[in-house]
């Protein structure tokens, strides 16, 4: 998740302040020399990257690994044939689960882990440069958002979802068209296949207010990749609504008992 600014040089700056390195190397595209927004980062000593991975796994730490304005999520790296190997493992496992083997909503969530690290993208901070601008209201939002995210995420049958979105802080008049033309206009109309969801909250309770806006929604994709760029491009933009308010987008927290249940009332009625 790196910033397609941020060069080798910004890179070894960054981490070199966690510990001696070896090298730090952006990653380029050959046929473009252009960041591919990933990176690799050597230590000298292996109990310094070993730190530094589990301190960047934890959700308050999230300040400290934000490089350019971007919440960076670590792993450790593995070598060519490792990397090979894991990916032809994945094919294999793909096709026996959507083929042979249909598997529960909890049986998927065991095999790919829960996303943790995806619930600090989107993350601001007061004090931050990404903060600046920000309104005292706003960054009360965020900071109860925080609070309540870690709460919730102490329930293991709750996940982070990688291609939905939870868009809060969305202006009263804006409706799923509105949020899906923004959506699209971003990522391009061939992208329309993609987008599986855009729906804004409303208020079902009969009355005057009855299917008015709650002011937040939710935005699905296929893949991961633009979900990822949806939250980019929206979260704490100030324009993207005519400056009526910045949203605040995150990936959407699921609960997996009740998808596992809604997937077995829509197998009974199949």
């Amino acid at each position: 998740n790196l910033s397609f600014d941020v060069d080798h040089d910004a890179l070894y700056e960054f981490f070199a302040s966690f510990g001696a390195l070896e090298f730090a190397k952006v990653v380029k595209d050959p046929s473009t020399s252009h960041s591919r927004g990933t990176g690799f980062v050597k230590f000298t000593r292996p109990e310094d990257a070993a730190r530094v991975l589990s301190e960047s796994s934890k959700i308050e730490n999230t300040s400290r690994f934000t490089l350019d304005n971007r919440a960076m999520y670590l792993s450790m790296a593995v070598s060519r044939q490792e990397a090979e190997r894991l990916r032809n493992t994945k094919k294999e496992t793909s096709t026996i689960e959507s083929v042979t083997v249909p598997c529960s909503m909890a049986e998927r969530l065991r095999r790919q882990g829960r996303n943790l690290h995806l619930a600090r993208i989107g993350m601001i901070r007061a004090g931050t440069v990404a903060a600046e601008g920000l309104s005292k209201e706003d960054l009360a939002k965020r900071e109860a958002l925080l609070r309540s995210k870690k709460l919730k995420l102490q329930n293991p049958n709750i996940f982070v979802s990688d291609v939905r979105l939870c868009v809060r802080n969305l202006p009263l008049t804006v409706s799923d068209e509105d949020l899906r033309r923004v959506c699209l206009d971003f990522l391009g109309a061939d992208s329309k296949r993609c987008l599986t969801e855009c729906r804004v909250m409303r208020n079902l309770q009969p009355g005057k207010q009855q299917f008015r806006s709650l002011g937040y929604a939710f935005i699905s994709f296929t893949k991961h990749e633009d979900a990822l760029k949806i939250l980019h491009h929206l979260n704490n933009n100030a324009e993207v609504f005519a400056n009526q308010r910045r949203p605040i987008v995150e990936f959407s927290l699921e609960n997996m008992q009740a998808l596992e249940k809604k997937r077995r009332r829509a197998e009974k009625c199949a």
